[in-house]
């Protein structure tokens, strides 16, 4: 067997430089990963380190399926003594209303399984289960509930229930899968993995991932790539909303900054040391109902790491007609993200009103704008970035155009694409972001032009029977773990 060539690339997921295995693309049955191969990456919340995720390649070392691999690791908390107590002092610190973790998985099988619930993608494990294997009916990986009666036909593993691993007293979210299919012997298989953090009902947001690959050789799973960082799509928050009912909200955006604008003011946002083309949105929140109507009326742009204008908006933000702005770009190719926020009507954020003439949303008077003079726009925002995330709620009155384009009199969204899955980038605006349910921009960190020196600083199967014993030990030689691997409840 062709051994696969390896090399290390650094990268990061929500803020923080990792060292991974980056994978080149071949063949499932000539390109394996060893034992031990692992990627971790930090866990971030509105500027914070809450934690990091490991995962790691290893297989099974005796019984019938010695030598068959899979993915085993955890999402551990950093500082909090446990999970709970994480979800606790985050509420108390936010107000989020958060209720626990769990992982989010989507399928894709090729060729596809003949199974129900298998159409590509699907979300894993599908609503009742799979094949002989049981599910709850919540959209997550691991079940949250212990069913009171089962069909004869479904078996249930009592290993894959979350309240069995103690989600409130416990410091780890655990996280394994080796999926199996025997009748496919050339099956393949694609996945991407979502930590999440679930507010109690029917509600959710997503805190990073990744995504990996296995093929089958002599009956046996290989794992053929695993990468951290996958972008969170419209059509996976579809299919979730759709067979589920839980829709997602943006309340743990990845950076979080205060501000406040006055007129002629233009705020600066810079974040290095970021993977290169990671998609990301970004929004601005000028807390509609607690400032004044239309104040203030914000403009956001994303620049490349020359400081030139990659994608503007005016008033596309996820927060309906409150003049708050909202853009869908990628990372640059030095790892920076580059923001500016100013006030209408300054497209080219020079501080100063572009042209004459036309109403100037909280101005003084409702006077219109004069040319040259600096922009009127005052009041208090929040800027919000989210890694990962390549689709955002649009107003109904957002018009999309070039950036060399873009009128100067009319209010406009201009879009670069992202690269990625363009089919899933949002086209029917059918989710409203929600971004904070306290309302008070003291309390959040201010670093935008300067304020805060440390900006850029990054803070400290089909199994004929699945089993239902813990089976063989999996050793993670990159987690310096002993993992166990068991039959995932939804390959079957």
């Amino acid at each position: 067997m062709n051994k696969l060539t390896q090399f290390a690339s650094f990268i990061n997921l929500a803020g923080a430089t990792v060292l991974i295995n980056s994978l080149l693309s071949m063949p499932a049955w000539g390109a394996n990963l060893n034992v031990g191969d692992s990627i971790n990456f930090d866990v971030i919340i509105r500027n914070q380190q809450i934690g990091n995720v490991k995962i790691g390649v290893g297989e099974y070392s005796q019984g019938p399926d010695k030598g068959r691999r899979g993915l085993a690791g955890e999402f551990a908390v950093t500082k909090q003594p446990t999970l709970g107590k994480l979800v606790s002092d985050l509420n108390s610190q936010y107000n989020l209303g958060l209720d626990h973790f769990n992982w989010f998985q989507i399928a894709e099988f090729y060729p596809p399984i003949p199974l129900p619930n298998t159409i590509n993608p699907f979300i894993d494990p599908p609503k009742g289960g799979l094949g002989k294997q049981w599910a709850d009916d919540r959209p997550w990986y691991l079940d949250e509930y212990t069913p009171t009666s089962v069909p004869p036909s479904k078996l249930v593993n009592s290993d894959n229930q979350l309240s069995v691993k103690g989600p409130n007293t416990s410091q780890k979210l655990s996280y394994f899968d080796s999926p199996i299919d025997r009748v496919v012997p050339n099956a393949t298989f694609k996945f991407k993995t979502f930590l999440i953090g679930d507010f109690g009902n029917k509600t959710y947001d997503t805190l990073g991932g990744f995504e990996w690959s296995a093929g089958m050789q002599n009956k046996l799973t290989q794992i053929t790539s695993l990468k951290a960082g996958t972008t969170f799509t419209n059509q996976y928050a579809s299919l979730i909303e759709q067979q589920f009912g839980y829709k997602k909200v943006d309340t743990l955006p990845t950076y979080l900054y205060s501000s406040t604008l006055s007129p002629g003011k233009v705020d600066n946002f810079t974040k290095s040391g970021l993977q290169a083309s990671a998609p990301f949105v970004a929004w601005t929140n000028n807390f509609p109902g607690v400032n004044p109507p239309k104040k203030p009326d914000t403009i956001l742009g994303a620049f490349d790491q020359f400081g030139k204008l990659k994608t503007v908006n005016d008033d596309g933000g996820p927060f309906g007609s409150n003049w708050g702005s909202g853009i869908r770009s990628a990372v640059n190719s030095d790892g920076s993200v580059k923001l500016k926020v100013t006030g209408y009507k300054d497209f080219n954020f020079d501080g100063l009103n572009d042209s004459s003439g036309g109403p100037c949303n909280g101005g003084s008077g409702g006077g219109g704008c004069v040319s040259n003079s600096p922009h009127p726009q005052a009041g208090k925002y929040d800027l919000a970035v989210k890694l990962y995330q390549d689709y955002l709620p649009l107003s109904p009155n957002s018009v999309v155009a070039s950036t060399n384009t873009v009128s100067r009199n009319a209010r406009t969204f201009a879009a670069n694409s992202v690269s990625g899955d363009e089919s899933s980038l949002v086209s029917d605006a059918v989710y409203a972001a929600t971004l904070l349910s306290d309302v008070q921009p003291a309390k959040k960190e201010s670093s935008i032009n300067g304020n805060n020196p440390n900006d850029d600083a990054l803070p400290a199967e089909a199994v004929p029977e699945p089993t239902t014993g813990l089976g063989a030990f999996l050793a993670l030689g990159g987690l310096g773990l002993l993992k166990k691997i068991k039959n995932r409840k939804t390959k079957e």
